[in-house]
C-alpha cells in the first residue's frame, strides 16, 4: 500500500522538494554577503545537477515500468485469445454428438450418455438416477461423481477432454501471479484475475471447481483459485452431491429434510476441516468464492447453516443410515 502511494505521488514530491530547496537558496542568496555569492552560485549549480539526475532516474524507472506493463498486457491478452481458441476447438468424445466448443462443458457435465436406458417392460423408460432423483445423463460427470465421488472424477476419461483447456487456464493465472512482475500491485493482479474470471461460463466454473479438488489441480490450481476468488461467480445450485457429500448427509439421516435440500458439494467442501489425522483434506476455503470484504459476512451466514445442520442431526440421530442408497 505504501509503495503504491509512493509510486503514485513520487513526481509531485520531487517537484515540491526541488521548489522548496530552490526557494530556500534564493532567499539565502538575497541575504548573503557579496563575498559568498560565487560559492552560493556554485552550490546552486551542483544542486541543480543532482536534481536533474534524480529526475532522470525517476523518469527512467517510470518508462521501464510502462514498457513492462505494456509487454505484460500484450502477453495477457494474447493468452486470453488463445484460451478462447482452445475452447472453440473442443470436441465431444462421442463422435455422433454434434456438441462442440463451450457447449461441451454443460453437455458432458449433466447430459452425456452412451449407455442405453433400460426399458422396464411396461414401455416406460427408466429415469437415469441423478442427484436428488433428477434426470441426468448416465455417463455424465454429475452422475459419475454422485455414485463414485472424487475418485470417479480422477478415473474418468471425461476430464481429459478439457486437459489442454485446464493447463492453459492454469498458465494464465500463474502468469498473473508471477512474483517477477514487480510492477504489478496486489490490486492489479486481482483485477487481471477478475477479468479472466469474467470470461468463464457457469459450467466452466463447475468443471474447474471439481478439477481443483481432484488430481494435480488440488496442489497447484486450487491455491490460486482461492487467492483470486476464481469461483466468485459460480452458481452453487449447479453443483451436484458427490458420493462423499451424499455419504455424509445420508449417514446423518437428514437428506430428506426439505430445509436442507439445497445442501450439496458447495457447502460440503467448505465445511470440512483442513486436516484429519495430520493429513490434508480436499476442501475449499472461503477465499475461492468471496473477496476479502465479503468473507466475514459469508462466514457468519455459513455458521448459521452449520448450526442448523448440527441441531437437525441431534434431533434425528436415531434415524437409520441411508448411506447405501
Amino acid at each position: 500500500m505504501e509503495k503504491a502511494l509512493w509510486n503514485k505521488y513520487r513526481k509531485w514530491v520531487i517537484r515540491i522538494v526541488i521548489i522548496g530547496v530552490g526557494a530556500g537558496f534564493l532567499f539565502y542568496i538575497l541575504r548573503a554577503e557579496k563575498d559568498n555569492m560565487a560559492l552560493l552560485f556554485s552550490g546552486i549549480a551542483s544542486f541543480g545537477v543532482i536534481c536533474t539526475i534524480f529526475y532522470q532516474i525517476s523518469s527512467y524507472h517510470s518508462t521501464v515500468k510502462t514498457s513492462a506493463l505494456q509487454r505484460f498486457e500484450a502477453s495477457y491478452f494474447n493468452m486470453l485469445g488463445l484460451q478462447q481458441q482452445i475452447i472453440n476447438e473442443l470436441e465431444s468424445p462421442d463422435k455422433n454428438c454434434e456438441k462442440k466448443g463451450r457447449a461441451l462443458f454443460e453437455y458432458l457435465y449433466k447430459d452425456y450418455e452412451t449407455t442405453p436406458k433400460q426399458d422396464k417392460g411396461d414401455g416406460i423408460i427408466e429415469a437415469v438416477c441423478g442427484p436428488d432423483g433428477e434426470d441426468c445423463g448416465r455417463d455424465s460427470l454429475k452422475s459419475k461423481m454422485y455414485f463414485g465421488g472424487l475418485e470417479a472424477y480422477e478415473n474418468s476419461d471425461l476430464p481429459t477432454v478439457f486437459d489442454h483447456y485446464f493447463r492453459h487456464l492454469y498458465r494464465i493465472v500463474k502468469f498473473i501471479d508471477n512474483t517477477n512482475h514487480t510492477f504489478l500491485t496486489d490490486k492489479d493482479r486481482y483485477t487481471y484475475a477478475a477479468n479472466l474470471r469474467g470470461t468463464l461460463s457457469k459450467y466452466e466454473l463447475v468443471w474447474l471447481y471439481y478439477n481443483c479438488l481432484a488430481g494435480p489441480g488440488f496442489e497447484k490450481f486450487k491455491p490460486l483459485a482461492e487467492e483470486y476468488a476464481l469461483f466468485k461467480n459460480i452458481r452453487p445450485e449447479l453443483l451436484g452431491k458427490s458420493y462423499e457429500c451424499k455419504e455424509y448427509y445420508y449417514k446423518n439421516g437428514f437428506i430428506s429434510n426439505k430445509d436442507l435440500d439445497d445442501y450439496n458439494d458447495f457447502h460440503y467442501y467448505l465445511s470440512l476441516k483442513d486436516r484429519i489425522d495430520n493429513k490434508p483434506i480436499k476442501k475449499y476455503h472461503f477465499g475461492a468464492f468471496y473477496t476479502e470484504d465479503e468473507i466475514d459476512n459469508r462466514k457468519k451466514e455459513f455458521r448459521k447453516k452449520e448450526k442448523l445442520i448440527k441441531t437437525w442431526i441431534r434431533q434425528h440421530s436415531n434415524q437409520p443410515s441411508r448411506s447405501k442408497q
